[in-house]
């Protein structure tokens, strides 16, 4: 993977996770870095090989990017009995998560 890919990506991925900042804006600057980098590869008789592939395989969406650095949370919703408060996991019966009664 080209340094150059990883720090763009990771410009991004730094602005949603912990600047908060919203998921269209995300794709704004990818799209944005992405353009950069179309001017600052060579091109022409200087052109890189791996160049066409690299600017075709680069994200425009955020959340491509934090499935790539698997930053996808799962979240397990457990149920809470009123009476003793205690907290139950769910059990997957393959359809739906089923809550003990």
């Amino acid at each position: 993977v080209s340094p150059l890919y990883l720090i763009a990506v990771f410009i991004a991925l730094v602005l949603n996770v912990f600047g908060h900042v919203t998921r269209p804006w995300c794709n704004v600057v990818l799209r944005l870095l992405k353009k950069l980098l179309e001017y600052a590869l060579p091109t022409g008789e200087n052109d890189l090989p791996y160049r066409n592939a690299f600017l075709k395989a680069f994200p425009l969406d955020v959340r491509a990017v934090r499935k790539t650095f698997d930053l996808e949370a799962e979240t397990t919703i457990y149920a809470s009995c009123p009476k003793c408060c205690c907290t139950y996991k769910p059990t997957w019966d393959g359809k739906v998560f089923v809550y003990p009664p």
